[in-house]
C-alpha cells in the first residue's frame, strides 16, 4: 500500500481520514482525494494539509467511470478508501434517486474500476506468520511443493492452487488469486494434535467444530479444547505412475569431446541429405575434417542407431524418418551419445515398488556425491549405510542395483555397518533429486501424485530410520525440519495418520579433546506412525486417531440419537467415522451432509495451548475466491479469512459484523446494498475489499445538516433545536478521529473480505446529547424544541465492536467527551460554519424542517 484513492476525500469523515494518515505517517503515503465538491464537499476541510507534497485533489464524480480509470491510472493507485455518500437519512429521504445513484452505483463504479486493475486493493488483511506451510499445485506445470508462504511472496499467485476442503468435505485444490503481506505487532501461536503449530494474527479466522457444526472462529476467540480441521485420508489429484525421462533428467550432461562428436555425426548426416555416398565419397564432402576410418566408424554408428541404411556395396543413405525430422535427428544423435557413454539401456524408467523402497531408504540412510570436486567427476557416488543385521535391506540394494539399473553395487562389511555404493551419473541424478545430505534431502515434486501403493513402499524404505515400538508404531527422525513436514503432509494425503514432535538433543560438538564438557544443543524432527497402518486387522491393538474422529455432537445433531439397532456411538466427545458409518448404516436415510463428512478425509484436531506473542512480525495471506478455506501449517489445519446498516436494534442486543441487514430508509438501504455488493465482489472475485461500519460520527468539517453540528450552529444564531419524536431514540456518538484510527488499522490489519464495526460500544438518548452540547454551550433548555419524528426513524442502534478491538483498538473519546470536543470545535470555527450554511443550506433547512409540526418546546 503507498497511493490511496480517497474517495469522498473532501467530506467529513474523508477529510478527517486524509488528515490522520499524513499527521501520522508523514510521506509515507501519497493520498489522492477525488470528490466532485457537492453539497458537503468542501476544500476548506483540507486546509490542514493543502500544501503537503504527498497531498492532491482530482475533482470528479465516482459514478463517472473514465474519471475514476483516469485517476487510478494517472497516480498509480494500489488502494482506494470509499467515502463518497449521499450521507444524511432526511435528505435521502426527499430524494431516495439521488441517494441511490451516489451510494449504490458509485461503490458499483469503484468495485469494477478495482477488478480491472488486478493488483488493486480496497484493504490489507491479517493472517499467519512467514513460515507457515502451505501445499500447492502450480497449474502450469502441475508441480506440487509445501511451501513456506513467505515464498510465495513476489509471484504470480494466480499460477498456483491450494489445498483447499470444498463444502462438500472434498480435500482438493483450488486456484488463488491474491497474496497480501503486513507486518503485525503481536500473534497467537497455536499448538494441537498430532504436533501441529501455527502462528496467526487476533483477527484470523481458523475452522473449528462447534455446536455440531463447521464454522470459522477468529485466534483471539480459540480457546484450549476447541477442534479444529484437519484431514487423513483420500485428496481430490490425479494420481499417475511417474516415469522418468533420462533425456529431460541428463539435459545438461556433457563430456569432453562430446560436442565435437556431436558435430562429426551432425555433419556426416548433413552431408547425405543430397544424395547417398559411399565412404570415399563422403570424406571428400567432408573436405578430409575427419579420417576415413573415423568416417567409416560413425557411419556404421548411426546405421545401427537407424538413422542411416547401408547396401551391400558400401553405400549410406538416410532413412526416411532422419529426412523428415532432421531437428529431432540432431537432439535424438545427442541422446545416443549420452546413453553410449554412460551405459544406458533405457529411455524411459518407470517408477516401481522396488525402486519407491530404495528412495525411502536413501532418505533414511543415503548420500550422495556434492561438493564441486565430487560433481567433476563423471562417475559419480551414491552411498547408503546400513546396519550389519539388516540383511533384507541389502538384498534390496543388490536387487534394484541389478534389476532397476543393470550395474552391479560395491559392497563394504564394517565392524557394525554394510556400506553399499552405486558408481554411476546417471543413476545418481535419479537420486540426487532427493538432496545430497541430511541437511538438504527434500521430496521431489512428482511424489505427490504418486499412487498409494508407491508411497506405502516409498515410507517402508524409510523405516531405514525409524524405532519400531512395541505395538507397531513407527518414530522416524530426523535433523530436516522441512522434510519432516513435507513427510507429515505426503502421510496425512495418503491415508497414513501420523503425528509430529520436536526435541532438543544435548551432542557433544566435534571431537572431544581430555577433560572437555562442550556440548550443543541439536534439534531433532520426528514422526510418529500410528499403529493402526501397520495392524489394521487388530482393531484392540490401537486406539483410533483424532484425525478419524468427528464430534459426537455432529453425529447425534444429525441423527437425532446416539443408537439404533444396537449400534451406538456413545457418550464421548468424539466418535470414529467407522462408527459413525456403522450407526448411519442403520437408518433406511441419512442426512446427506452427513453422509459426505463421515465417509470424507475430514477429521478433528484439538488445541493443546494458546499463547499470544508480541512483537512486530510479518503476516501473510492467500485468497481463494468463493471458498476462503486453505490447508496451512507444520500438520495440515484448515485455516479462513471470513466474509460479511443494520436498521432498529431489538432490546438489549448489539448488531455484530454477522447481522442481517434490515435498511429503514432509503440512506441505510443504499448503504446497506453498497455494502452487499461489495461483499459479492469479493466472494465473486476474489477482490481483496474490506468493510468498516462507523457509529454516529461527530467532529471537525462536518456538514451542519448532522444533529450535533446543526445544534451547534443553531443555538449560535438562537434558532430552535428541532428534537425529533420524544428524543428518546439511543445513538452511539463516536469522535471522527477515533473512527480514523479504526480505519487506518483495518488497512494495514484487517482481514480481506471481513466487516469492521468501528464505534464506542456505549450508546446514549439524543435528548442526552443535546442537553451535554447545551451545558457546553452555557445556554438553558428552552431552545429545545420536539418536532413531528421522521419516517423509518430507528429507535435505536448499538454495535458490538470486539471485532475492532481484538485488532488493538479502543477509542480515545466517550460519548460525552466526543460531543463537548466537537462543540468547542465550532464554536472556534465560525469563519468555518458560516460560509457553509450559505442560502443553498437555508433552502435545504426550510424545506426538511419549516413544515414540520412542533409537538413542544422545553422548559429552561
Amino acid at each position: 500500500m503507498k497511493n490511496i484513492l480517497v474517495t469522498g476525500g473532501a467530506g467529513f469523515i474523508g477529510a478527517n481520514f486524509v488528515i490522520h494518515m499524513i499527521e501520522k505517517y508523514g510521506q509515507t503515503y501519497n493520498l489522492v482525494v477525488f470528490d466532485n465538491l457537492t453539497y458537503a464537499g468542501n476544500l476548506d476541510n483540507l486546509l490542514e494539509v493543502s500544501d503537503e507534497t504527498n497531498y492532491a485533489f482530482v475533482r470528479g464524480d465516482i459514478c463517472d467511470a473514465e474519471a475514476v480509470e483516469q485517476a487510478i491510472t494517472e497516480h498509480n493507485i494500489d488502494t482506494i478508501v470509499n467515502f463518497s455518500a449521499f450521507t444524511h437519512v432526511d435528505r435521502s429521504i426527499l430524494d431516495p434517486e439521488e441517494c441511490m445513484h451516489a451510494n449504490f452505483m458509485g461503490t458499483y463504479r469503484l468495485l469494477e474500476a478495482a477488478r480491472r486493475h488486478g493488483n488493486l486493493r480496497l484493504n490489507q488483511v491479517s493472517s499467519v506468520t512467514g513460515d507457515t506451510p502451505l501445499l500447492v499445485r502450480d497449474e502450469e506445470t502441475g508441480k506440487i511443493s509445501l511451501r513456506a508462504i513467505e515464498t510465495l511472496d513476489g509471484e504470480d499467485i494466480t499460477r498456483y492452487s491450494v489445498l483447499t476442503m470444498t463444502d462438500d468435505y472434498r480435500v482438493t485444490f483450488q486456484q488463488m488469486r491474491h497474496f497480501i503481506k503486513h507486518p503485525a505487532n503481536e500473534v497467537y501461536e497455536i499448538t494441537y494434535n498430532g504436533g501441529g503449530r501455527i502462528r496467526a494474527t487476533a483477527s484470523h479466522s481458523v475452522f473449528i467444530f462447534e455446536e455440531g457444526e463447521i464454522i470459522a472462529k477468529p485466534s483471539s476467540d480459540l480457546k484450549v479444547g476447541d477442534l479444529m480441521v484437519t484431514f487423513v485420508g483420500e485428496v481430490d489429484i490425479e494420481r499417475q505412475t511417474h516415469v522418468f525421462n533420462m533425456e529431460d533428467i541428463l539435459a545438461d550432461y556433457s563430456y569432453q569431446g562430446m560436442d565435437e562428436s556431436l558435430i562429426r555425426r551432425q555433419n556426416v548426416v548433413e552431408a547425405l541429405t543430397k544424395s547417398p555416398q559411399n565412404i570415399t565419397k563422403l570424406q571428400q564432402l567432408l573436405e578430409g575434417s575427419i579420417s576415413s576410418a573415423t568416417t567409416l566408424n560413425i557411419a556404421n554408428q548411426l546405421a545401427d542407431d537407424g538413422y542411416l541404411e547401408k547396401t551391400s556395396g558400401g553405400v549410406y543413405s538416410l532413412t526416411t524418418d532422419t529426412l523428415i525430422g532432421a531437428y529431432e535427428t540432431s537432439n535424438q544423435i545427442w541422446w545416443d551419445l549420452v546413453r553410449r557413454k554412460l551405459h544406458i539401456e533405457r529411455k524411459t524408467i518407470p517408477v516401481t515398488p522396488l525402486l519407491m523402497e530404495i528412495f525411502g531408504l536413501y532418505l533414511a540412510e543415503g548420500h550422495c556425491s556434492h561438493t564441486p570436486a565430487e560433481l567433476e567427476q563423471n562417475s559419480r557416488q551414491v552411498t547408503f549405510t546400513i546396519g550389519a543385521t539388516e540383511h533384507h535391506a541389502l538384498a534390496l540394494l543388490r536387487r534394484c542395483a541389478e534389476d532397476e539399473f543393470n550395474i552391479k553395487p560395491y559392497v563394504r562389511e564394517r565392524e557394525s555397518t554394510f556400506q553399499v555404493s552405486y558408481s554411476s551419473y546417471w543413476v545418481h541424478a535419479l537420486f540426487a533429486q532427493f538432496g545430497a545430505t541430511a541437511e538438504s534431502k527434500h521430496l521431489p515434486y512428482w511424489i505427490w501424485t504418486q499412487p498409494p501403493e508407491l508411497i506405502a513402499a516409498f515410507l517402508r524404505g524409510y523405516e531405514g530410520d525409524a524405532a519400531i515400538k512395541g505395538d507397531g508404531r513407527r518414530y522416524f527422525t530426523t535433523v530436516n525440519r522441512e522434510l519432516a513436514h513435507n513427510l507429515s503432509w505426503l502421510a496425512r494425503m495418503n491415508d497414513i495418520n501420523c503425528s509430529f514432535s520436536t526435541r532438543i538433543v544435548q551432542q557433544i560438538k566435534g571431537k572431544v579433546p581430555p577433560n572437555c564438557t562442550v556440548t550443543r544443543k541439536r534439534e531433532f524432527y520426528d514422526l510418529q506412525v500410528s499403529s493402526e497402518n501397520y495392524r489394521a486387522d487388530e482393531s484392540g491393538a490401537w486406539r483410533t486417531p483424532m484425525a478419524r474422529c468427528i464430534p459426537t455432537q455432529s453425529i447425534v445433531k444429525a441423527l437425532n440419537c446416539r443408537q439404533n439397532k444396537g449400534v451406538t456411538v456413545g457418550y464421548k466427545e468424539l466418535s470414529g467415522k467407522v462408527k459413525a458409518q456403522a450407526l448411519a448404516a442403520t437408518f433406511e436415510e441419512t442426512p446427506e451432509d452427513l453422509v459426505r463428512l463421515i465417509n470424507s478425509s475430514i477429521g478433528v484436531a484439538k488445541i493443546k495451548n494458546i499463547q499470544r506473542i508480541d512483537g512486530t512480525v510479518m503476516v501473510y495471506d492467500v485468497s481463494v475466491p468463493g471458498n476462503e478455506k486453505f490447508f496451512g501449517g507444520n500438520m495440515p489445519a484448515l485455516l479462513h479469512n471470513t466474509d460479511e446498516v443494520y436498521g432498529h436494534i431489538h432490546g438489549d442486543h448489539e448488531s455484530t459484523e454477522q447481522d442481517p441487514l434490515v435498511p429503514r430508509s432509503p440512506y441505510s438501504a443504499s448503504k446497506a446494498g453498497a455494502d452487499l455488493l461489495v461483499h459479492a465482489y469479493h466472494i465473486t472475485y476474489g477482490l481483496p475489499a474490506t468493510i468498516t461500519r462507523g457509529a454516529n460520527n461527530i467532529g471537525p468539517y462536518q456538514y451542519p445538516e448532522k444533529v450535533v453540528p446543526l445544534f451547534v450552529t443553531n443555538a449560535l444564531q438562537g434558532k430552535p433545536l428541532p428534537v425529533y419524536g420524544d428524543g428518546r431514540q439511543m445513538r452511539d456518538y463516536q469522535y471522527v478521529r477515533d473512527h480514523c484510527e479504526g480505519i487506518d488499522l483495518v488497512l494495514h490489519e484487517g482481514a480481506i473480505g471481513e466487516t469492521y464495526n468501528i464505534g464506542t460500544g456505549h450508546e446514549m438518548e439524543n435528548l442526552r446529547m443535546v442537553e451535554i452540547l447545551l451545558d457546553e454551550m452555557g445556554l438553558d433548555r428552552s431552545l429545545i424544541q420536539f418536532v413531528e419524528d421522521r419516517a423509518g426513524h430507528d429507535r435505536r442502534y448499538s454495535m458490538d465492536v470486539s471485532k475492532i478491538k481484538a485488532l488493538g483498538w479502543q477509542p480515545r473519546h466517550t460519548c460525552e467527551e466526543a460531543i463537548r470536543k466537537t462543540v468547542r470545535w465550532y464554536l472556534a470555527n465560525e469563519w468555518w460554519w458560516r460560509k457553509v450554511r450559505n442560502e443553498v443550506f437555508e433552502s435545504y433547512y426550510q424545506k426538511q424542517y419549516g413544515t414540520r409540526k412542533v409537538l413542544r418546546t422545553e422548559s429552561k
